[in-house]
């Protein structure tokens, strides 16, 4: 007997084969949405390495070539009898039992937890301090309800998270993917006690993320409402709605392949006080990453007074091969001390050859130390009435999964959700998430 899940078109098909763990799939090649070629092309690209056997009407030889070549394990034609497809199970699980199973992956799931407090003297803090990992790790649907770090830290490089302070995946370690996804914290707050700690690095979801050749990291469906993070202390590295500091290493010499970074379908409220490279959604970002479909009302001030500050509403310094930034919304407030101040900017704080398009941004924030806006990712600056218009978030970014909030303008209480500007933000499966639909924003929107 077998535990089995079913989908009932390709694209489902293919997020709960990316998702889950399973020991085989069964796979269809004509469905609606993606076809099976195109489900298992997505996979195999993703070093997703599950047995799959096709089963479809599709007869002729160059069908059955054309899907063993695309990473097929074995191709039973419609109509077949069930005590061959049994055996051809058995088989494969046979051999393949172990390749990808729940005994090789590390896994955090499913917990909500109210009222975490951290008082530390330690480099490491979070819900889980450290993932240094030598599997393939996922951390799926974690909400902590109020979480609260006080550091008395006096030394270099803190690494605080709300879910994880830090996850490096060494150059020795066999991983493959590293999965983040459906989390959030309600409630986040930062605070040092000692302002001489210098090099800080702090992000509302992962505080540090490094990742050598062939590891995909997936941040996806997260979000941290009402951060406060007080950081104006002697230096910071990274600081960040999602993530404070993200960067990889091509060393492949472990697993072939490039590293690559997925941001996606994130958002951040709140509010962040810090010296340099503070982002909405990231602080820190260099090489291959994309971020797309995140939104950010995060309010950030800086007390620096001079010099290039690298601060923006998604990403505070963004290096050389991050690309494809887009589809991304901030509407917060930026402020920095000094009028002598470069690098500051509604999207992009610091740009080396980053392909940014379709970002979107508040003609009305309060800005300082601007620098050029369009140059920098921000396609178009629109107006409260334009972002208050029915549909404005979801037309422009054109959200998959999506989000619930309330707003203030003019001492009315707008409930986004229910005015249709924003669905609900679901998980994979199409589960509700928690903690989202009772909180007004804290974004003193003017």
């Amino acid at each position: 007997e077998y535990s089995t899940e079913q989908a009932y078109d390709g694209y489902d098909g293919y997020m709960l084969a990316r998702e889950g763990i399973y020991d085989l799939i069964l796979l269809d090649v004509m469905m609606p949405e993606m076809s099976g070629y195109d489900v298992l092309s997505k996979l195999r690209n993703e070093k997703i390495m599950t047995p799959v056997i096709f089963l479809t009407a599709k007869d002729t030889l160059s069908d059955k070539i054309k899907g063993l070549k695309y990473g097929a394990d074995d191709y039973l034609v419609k109509p077949f009898n069930r005590s061959e497809l049994l055996a051809r199970i058995e088989a494969i699980i046979r051999r393949t039992r172990g390749n990808y199973t729940a005994e090789n992956v590390i896994k955090f799931k499913n917990l909500n937890v109210d009222g975490v407090v951290i008082n530390t003297s330690g480099q490491y803090a979070g819900f889980i301090e450290q993932i240094v990992p030598d599997q393939d790790v996922i951390v799926d649907n974690i909400h902590i309800k109020e979480m609260e770090i006080v550091s008395a830290y006096n030394g270099s490089s803190p690494y605080y998270g709300g879910i994880c302070g830090y996850v490096n995946a060494t150059s020795t370690s066999d991983v493959a993917r590293i999965d983040i996804q459906n989390c959030g914290v309600q409630g986040y707050s930062v605070e040092f006690t000692n302002k001489t700690v210098t090099n800080v690095i702090i992000g509302g979801i992962v505080g540090y993320l490094y990742v050598y050749g062939g590891v995909d990291v997936n941040l996806v469906n997260d979000f941290v409402q009402s951060i406060n993070i007080d950081a104006d202390v002697t230096s910071t590295t990274g600081i960040g709605g999602i993530v404070g500091y993200e960067d990889h290493n091509s060393n492949n010499s472990v697993k072939l392949g490039s590293p690559n970074t997925y941001i996606r379908n994130c958002y951040t409220t709140g509010k962040i006080n810090s010296k340099i490279r503070v982002g909405g959604i990231a602080g820190f970002i260099n090489g291959a990453t994309t971020l797309e479909k995140c939104y950010s009302m995060v309010n950030i001030n800086s007390t620096t007074t001079s010099g290039s500050v690298n601060i923006g509403g998604i990403i505070g310094y963004n290096g050389a091969g991050a690309t494809n930034i887009r589809n991304n919304m901030y509407l917060g407030n930026i402020y920095v001390a000094g009028n002598s101040v470069s690098n500051v900017n509604r999207i992009l704080g610091n740009n080396t050859g980053t392909t940014a398009n379709s970002n979107y941004a508040c003609l009305d924030q309060i800005m300082n130390g601007e620098t050029s806006t369009v140059v920098y990712g921000a396609t178009k600056l629109l107006t409260y009435e334009e972002i208050y218009s029915m549909n404005t978030y979801s037309n422009l970014l054109n959200f998959d999964q999506n989000y619930a909030f309330s707003a203030e303008k003019e001492n009315e209480t707008i409930v986004l959700l229910e005015k249709g500007y924003l669905p609900m933000l679901n998980d994979t499966y199409g589960n509700y998430q928690p903690y989202q639909k009772y909180n007004v924003l804290d974004n003193d929107l003017k």
